[in-house]
């Protein structure tokens, strides 16, 4: 080849690389303006906001805090790159955040909230703490019972403590009770308080069909089911009246494709998927979607209601985390009324004495998931306290 022609040759693969190494600093900073990232990524928390321009002031450490704070979240292609470093590291069988255990069989598990330490028993309760916890919910069962009111304590077992076969081999229990085990145990033996555990409920109805979900920490419908039956089971002791919705009340429906929020945790919310078993009626709902009454004004709590206007059945308050969710339109059928208040993932503080008072219930119901009774939120952090 002429001389010529290799020297123009080489001066278009120069040209070409410099347009590619220009494109390579320009194409991130385009996408922080202009989205061009066509990979979407659903994150349970809300991204930094850009700080406000302040070119006529000096910087201070605040500002430049906020600015490093959203430009780690906004970062040009951040989203391509959260996913193909999760699809990486899954690949070598990798959990890319310590948050989501990667179990068997395409099971996800959370370690969150010392829910691996509960599981292993690493550290069980202490005889002070669990009086503790004790004098505590019955302080509350005695500030209601002053009002003439019922008190019921579901407990939502974790994942893995019902499907423990699906965690991995090298997790395994330090002991063979756990925190839950001990609590259930000493309030049955020294306290009064009504408490509804449906592990043995659940572990028996797993051979049935699966309970839980794969790619999230929560039940699916039939799980959620079970546990209602078992609260109204709980509840028939003052309310003999009280029967659950046959489950054949219900039809099973799948929907194919379903993420859940460990999915999405790992970055793979739409890539790792299921099959999702719902309950759908076969008749329409007796109860009515009603006001739960004034906005609370703690912004974590949401009031939602149903009423029935069934007056032979008791009023309820249900206090619960993201588990009693998938309660509420089981439960609706039951009650004359019922306002559902979504709070604080501690308990202690998962308490509206004015929602009460205003409501004048004959029976409150308190959920707590497994993980919020035994973790450090259920006894071990110091936090101000409802009754």
């Amino acid at each position: 080849m002429p001389i010529p022609a290799i020297d123009r040759l080489r001066a278009l693969s120069d040209t070409l690389l410099v347009i590619v190494f220009l494109a390579t600093l320009c194409l991130p900073a385009a996408d922080v303006f202009f989205d061009l990232d066509p990979t979407r990524l659903s994150e349970k928390r809300r991204l930094a906001p850009p700080p406000p321009v302040r070119l006529s002031q000096p910087l201070e450490v605040s500002y430049t805090a906020a600015f490093e704070s959203w430009w780690n979240d906004n970062f040009g292609f951040r989203r391509s790159l959260v996913v193909g470093y999760s699809r990486a590291l899954l690949a070598l069988g990798v959990s890319p955040t310590p948050s989501v255990i990667l179990g068997r069989s395409g099971w996800l598990f959370f370690a969150g909230d010392e829910a691996l330490a509960s599981y292993r028993a690493v550290q069980p309760f202490t005889e002070a703490e669990l009086a503790a916890w004790q004098r505590r919910i019955e302080t509350r069962r005695d500030w209601l019972a002053e009002r003439g009111i019922r008190y019921l304590v579901v407990i939502a077992p974790n994942k893995e403590t019902i499907y423990p076969e699906f965690m991995p081999e090298s997790l395994n229990r330090v002991r063979p009770v756990t925190r839950l085990d001990q609590l259930v145990a000493h309030l049955r033996a020294h306290s009064s308080v009504a408490v509804v555990d449906p592990r043995d409920a659940l572990r028996t109805a797993k051979a049935g069909g699966i309970l839980y979900l794969r790619t999230d920490t929560h039940w699916n419908d039939v799980g959620a089911w079970l546990l209602y039956r078992e609260i109204v089971t709980g509840l028939r002791r003052w309310y003999p009246e009280l029967e659950p919705t046959p489950a054949t009340e219900f039809a099973p429906v799948t929907r194919q494709g379903w993420s859940g929020d460990l999915a999405n945790m790992l970055g793979m919310d739409g890539r790792l998927s299921e099959e999702r078993l719902l309950l759908e009626p076969r008749r329409v709902r007796l109860a009515r979607v009603a006001d739960p009454g004034p906005r609370p004004e703690d912004a974590q709590r949401k009031l939602t209601a149903a009423e029935r206007g069934e007056p032979s059945l008791p009023r309820a308050v249900m206090f619960h985390d993201s588990f009693g969710l998938s309660l509420q339109p089981f439960l609706g059928e039951s009650f004359s009324r019922i306002v559902f208040s979504s709070g604080p993932t501690d308990w202690r503080r998962n308490f509206d004495a004015a929602l009460v008072e205003r409501e004048h219930p004959a029976v409150v119901i308190q959920e707590i998931a497994e993980r919020f009774a035994v973790g450090p939120t259920g006894l071990r952090a110091a936090a101000p306290a409802a009754p």
